[in-house]
């Protein structure tokens, strides 16, 4: 995939604030027309590793087929965090390496989901958004925790679900995936898609466990590369 992005990301956080305001008018809320003949479905999730001199991220891209759910292709990547960590700018840390993730991928899917939260935002921008955004693929955000939304819990029947809102607006579903978790799953529109569309496509994609296929197999394949980069990190500490 070949993925432009049209503002930089060397900002400040104030300047990034301004940016998701901006962009936060470009999602759309309207099912995209891709989404009726889906193929390939994309998840994405990222991971770091921390030490005194540096903080380093990994993204993993895992392609699947729907409604196979097999693999097609892989696509992951490392570098550097310049940007701090401030709750709400989560999407200036981790998209560098997540467009280097996605390069490295040659089909285009038909839908993303992230590891993270699209609507349910303080500025309707989350990380969901601005992937969305970015490479104009209908987008799903994922989420284990509600960060600022309110919600009334779901039954804990697998497929139950509520209306995620902040203040009296709705950004997402509370969807019970995993009967064995007090926690739902948070899914909220990252763009190009609608609220309901995004958490019956969550749940489609969730044939067991709480998160959807793409999603999980993007966590397992980057937390197995931050593992081996810590181990490698050990042994050469050790030479």
């Amino acid at each position: 995939m070949n993925v432009t992005l049209a503002h930089p990301l060397d900002v400040t956080t104030a300047e990034a604030r301004a940016i998701q305001t901006e962009l936060a008018d470009r999602v759309s809320l309207e099912d995209d027309p891709r989404l009726r003949d889906i193929h390939l479905v994309a998840g994405i999730d990222n991971a770091y590793a921390r030490t005194a001199a540096r903080t380093t991220a990994f993204s993993a891209v895992v392609v699947m087929s729907w409604p196979e759910l097999k693999v097609v292709e892989v696509g992951q990547a490392q570098r550097e965090i310049t940007f701090p960590y401030v709750p709400g700018l989560l999407s200036f840390r981790e998209l560098p390496v997540i467009i280097e993730a996605l390069s490295g991928v040659e089909s285009t899917p038909d839908l993303l989901i992230c590891d993270g939260h699209g609507l349910a935002h303080p500025r309707r921008f989350g990380l969901a958004c601005h992937v969305g955004v970015v490479t104009g693929i209908p987008t799903i955000g994922s989420a284990k925790k509600p960060f600022v939304a309110s919600y009334d819990p779901p039954d804990m029947t697998p497929g139950a679900r509520s209306v995620l809102h902040i203040g009296p607006e709705p950004v997402g579903i509370a969807l019970r995936t995993y009967s064995r978790r007090r926690l739902p799953l948070f899914v909220s529109p990252g763009d190009r898609i609608s609220i309901d569309t995004a958490a019956d496509l969550a749940f489609a994609m969730t044939p067991k466990g709480l998160l959807p296929a793409p999603q999980q197999a993007a966590h397992n394949t980057v937390t197995s590369i931050r593992r081996n980069y810590i181990e490698h990190a050990a042994e050469n500490e050790n030479l």
